[in-house]
């Protein structure tokens, strides 16, 4: 095992689609029936498991995130990368969406969320 899966092996995981964070691999491992190995491989190759998005929880800039709402669901998603990853597609598509004149995007209407 390399260095750097050994670091990942302690490191907690976040997952976008559920918003969640998990403690270290194991715990995410059991959680989606998988074994340890096809996580850290996935983090390695920084790929999906399980059409899920996951991410070392110490490489998140949650500073920088900005809520986005579907105006027509009401639904607000924590950045813009969340909701794309929601809505198949990728995060610069989002944001520019957001600096369009209406925020139409898709079929629907998109807002920053102010705190």
């Amino acid at each position: 095992m390399s260095r750097y899966e050994l670091n990942i092996y302690e490191e907690p995981i976040y997952v976008y689609e559920l918003d969640r964070t998990f403690a270290n691999p194991d715990e995410l491992a059991s959680f989606l029936n998988v074994d340890t190995h096809s996580i850290i491989r996935t983090l390695m190759l920084n790929t999906t498991i399980q059409d899920l998005h996951i991410s070392e929880n110490r490489r998140l800039r949650r500073t920088r995130w900005r809520p986005i709402r579907i105006v027509e669901t009401g639904e607000i998603f924590p950045s813009a990368k969340h909701l794309a990853y929601r809505m198949n597609v990728t995060q610069p598509d989002i944001l520019y969406a957001m600096r369009t004149w209406d925020h139409h995007f898709r079929g629907v209407h998109l807002e920053y969320v102010e705190e």
